[in-house]
């Protein structure tokens, strides 16, 4: 068997990399799920590992098909949803979906992901927690009407995130500061 000094190596031969997925270390097996030239078929077999750490690296992999994104969805363990939540290549639906997920984590990496629709970023903008709120605000793809409610949020951390976000526009930030 491969030993784990081939798993980061993008140019590993695929019959070698499929070996791997069966490593004793558990280690080796999330380094593993982290090559980007990793087959599908592979992640397919480290999306069904016994450790929560395999599968959320295999959650996270920008090649992981949209089909098992969307099962792994469904996964009891937050981490493993977080890692999806994260996964700037999740299919709007999954997304969507994990948007209304109880854990604040994995609400909080929704939040900040790049590709999250607009209307879901101004929803998760009025959630209870405020670090869900502020990922909100420091996601550049958050409507400005949303971003200037923000910039009033009674949490501090919150209004800084929305100050400091790269889509309000400058004219809008020193009007704001005028005003204070």
């Amino acid at each position: 068997m491969p030993d784990g000094n081939t798993v980061p190596n993008p140019a590993a031969p695929e019959p070698v990399l499929l070996s791997l997925c069966e490593h004793p270390n558990t280690y080796v097996r999330r380094q593993l799920a982290r090559n980007p030239a990793l087959p599908t078929a592979a992640l397919r077999h480290l999306a069904t590992d016994p450790d929560q750490h395999v599968r959320s690296a295999a959650a996270y992999h920008p090649h992981t098909p949209p089909g098992l994104l969307n099962k792994l969805a469904k996964e009891k363990n937050w981490e493993v949803r977080q890692a999806i939540a994260a996964n700037p290549h999740s299919p709007p639906g999954v997304l969507e979906r994990l948007s209304r997920d109880q854990h604040p984590l994995v609400q909080r990496d929704i939040a900040r992901n790049p590709t999250l629709a607009p209307e879901l970023l101004s929803r998760l903008a009025r959630d209870n927690s405020p670090q869900v709120r502020q990922a909100a605000a420091g996601n550049p793809h958050t409507p400005l009407d949303t971003l200037l409610q923000l910039t009033e949020d009674r949490d501090p951390s919150v209004c800084q995130a929305a100050q400091t976000n790269p889509a309000l526009p400058p004219y809008v930030l020193a009007m704001w500061q005028l005003t204070r």
